[in-house]
């Protein structure tokens, strides 16, 4: 659906996952077209051009394209991309969106940047201490926590925080690279988180 945060983009070579975040200061209904729904429909129609070239060097330049765009998306995503080149397996992390590969060794290896999944685990912690002393679900008892995802969304893109894909005049966030040969691998799992 339209309203969506989560996309996938898929071409001959190159395989992506998109997982659109709000900046958490409006309410979108759950079927409403949020920015980060937006954010997340434009990366993958972007990605999907994307045939040659510097994986890394795109996505600098379609955050700075974005940045200049009205009106502006203010929201953020997490982006897992894998891209067959050349006889190997280019992978691509940004966010907590992650790659799963098994080798034909039978070694399987988890691809992802971890900063974030570290944030979030503590705004879980603190939902289920919250709901546990105040005798309430999980779900009524979220919007006591939006102060610290509000904190935790402001550590993006900073030394200290993590990093993930926003438009931005200047771009600093960093992307998780490896590349593994195709003949060494047995299967790839892409996902959100």
């Amino acid at each position: 659906h339209t309203f969506n945060e989560d996309r996938f983009a898929v071409s001959s070579t190159l395989f992506a996952v998109i997982d659109g975040a709000t900046d958490l200061s409006d309410s979108p209904s759950y079927h409403t077209r949020s920015h980060a729904s937006m954010l997340a429909e434009r990366v993958k129609k972007e990605l999907l051009s994307l045939s040659k070239g510097d994986v890394v060097g795109f996505l600098y330049d379609l955050s700075r394209k974005l940045y200049n765009e009205t009106p502006r998306l203010l929201a953020s995503c997490g982006i897992s991309i894998a891209r067959i080149k050349d006889g190997f397996l280019e992978i691509f992390g940004l966010g907590d969106c992650e790659i799963v590969y098994k080798k034909k060794s039978g070694e399987i290896i988890r691809f992802k940047q971890t900063a974030l999944s570290v944030l979030d685990k503590k705004a879980i912690d603190e939902l289920v201490t919250i709901a546990k002393e105040n005798d309430l679900t999980v779900a009524k008892a979220k919007p006591l926590i939006i102060p610290t995802l509000r904190k935790h969304r402001a550590l993006m893109n900073t030394d200290g925080g993590y990093d993930v894909f926003t438009p931005m005049q200047t771009p600093n966030f960093t992307v998780l690279t490896d590349k593994i040969k195709l003949d060494e691998l047995c299967s790839v799992y892409i996902m959100t988180d």
